[in-house]
């Protein structure tokens, strides 16, 4: 069934059936569709307390997390300057970050393209590591030897969480379940190692230049993510004997990057799909992205704003995603964020938009 007919299936259903509609899509794939707004908003408060996708996915792969946890009083503090955090750097280096990001994945396109084809989820999948590893970890991220293999090693773990954790009883008589917990152990040995790197480079060059402020960042980066920082009252807030001291930085890092990466993947992956398969569309959207560029200078800050038709394709995009990734969230205000995804996207798309909008890339 193609996406103008579903999509006309769902309107008739509503039409028919009322505001939330259920249709089956397979033997185990159920789809609730809600139209009323009033539902929408409702179910999104009651959504609080729902970790990401499931939390034995989560806590199978990287342990307990002060940052997802079942319980949302009981993270909100901290989630909260997480996202504080997260959005300021995003809206802070929302330039330079996107160009950065832009280097990387050409040249990750590059060398896909030398070995075979390559698919809309295998660039939405290198854009969101991308994004996620500049916001996190700043420039260190594209400098770090280790990166690429951090990047493959992320992507099958995130491809496995769901089926380990499908499990009603922890598989440990498979064998294939260790080599699964072998690559968990992996992957947090080198996050611990970007962790050290970047702690290494702030002390470094603070260290050469007194007015640097980006240490103090790091700092509160650190304190979201759990670490010990200036803000130990934060986590002295938390109920006692919650924090696993040591290694809950790690974890929470991962974690972040774990649900950020599925759902912005997901995203960009719906986004691209439209683009591929919709020549009208993505010839509209190349003349508004060429008309939104003429007469901005160099340090003109670019928006998409007055971008219509590129903002209705994003949020159609994200409208049509399970919505599981997209409940779990810092606060019910949470625009900030996805405004600022989509302002990094066009600096993306913008800078050099031909490889996005050829039908015959995909």
């Amino acid at each position: 069934m193609g996406f103008i007919c579903f999509s006309e299936v769902l309107a008739e259903s509503h039409e028919k059936y009322g505001s939330v509609v259920k249709l089956w899509l397979g033997p185990t794939k159920l789809l609730v569709s809600i139209k009323e707004p009033a539902l929408i908003k409702e179910m999104l408060s009651k959504a609080e307390d729902k970790p990401p996708l499931t939390g034995r996915a989560f806590r199978l792969a990287f342990g307990q997390s002060s940052l997802f946890a079942s319980t949302f009083d009981r993270v909100k503090k901290r989630r909260v300057t997480l996202s504080t955090e997260l959005n300021g750097r995003l809206l802070e280096r929302g330039k330079v970050i996107p160009a950065r990001v832009v280097d990387c994945l050409m040249e990750r396109i590059h060398d896909i393209l030398g070995k075979g084809n390559i698919s809309c989820k295998m660039i939405s999948q290198h854009m969101a590591f991308s994004l996620l590893g500049a916001t996190i970890f700043g420039d260190e991220f594209f400098a770090w030897s280790k990166a690429t293999v951090y990047e493959e090693l992320f992507m099958t773990i995130a491809k496995d969480a769901c089926f380990w954790a499908s499990y009603s009883v922890t598989p440990f008589w498979k064998r294939g379940f260790w080599r699964y917990q072998h690559l968990c152990e992996k992957l947090k040995c080198l996050t611990q190692d970007i962790i050290q790197q970047c702690q290494r480079n702030c002390k470094l060059i603070s260290g050469m230049d007194h007015n640097f402020d980006n240490e103090t960042a790091y700092k509160r980066m650190e304190a979201a993510l759990g670490g010990s920082s200036s803000f130990d009252a934060l986590v002295s807030q938390e109920p006692s004997g919650y924090l696993q001291a040591r290694e809950e930085p790690c974890r929470n890092i991962m974690g972040v990057m774990f649900h950020g990466y599925l759902t912005t993947a997901g995203l960009v992956g719906n986004i691209l799909a439209r683009l591929a398969t919709h020549q009208d569309i993505q010839e509209k959207i190349y003349s508004e992205i060429i008309m939104a560029r003429k007469g901005l200078g160099e340090k003109d800050q670019q928006s998409v704003d007055n971008m219509l038709l590129l903002l209705a394709t994003i949020y159609e995009s994200a409208r049509l995603l399970p919505a599981g990734p997209f409940l779990q969230r810092c606060s019910l205000k949470h625009g900030e964020a996805f405004l600022s995804l989509v302002n990094s996207l066009f600096d993306i798309i913008g800078d050099n938009p031909t490889p996005f909008f050829h039908k015959h890339m995909f």
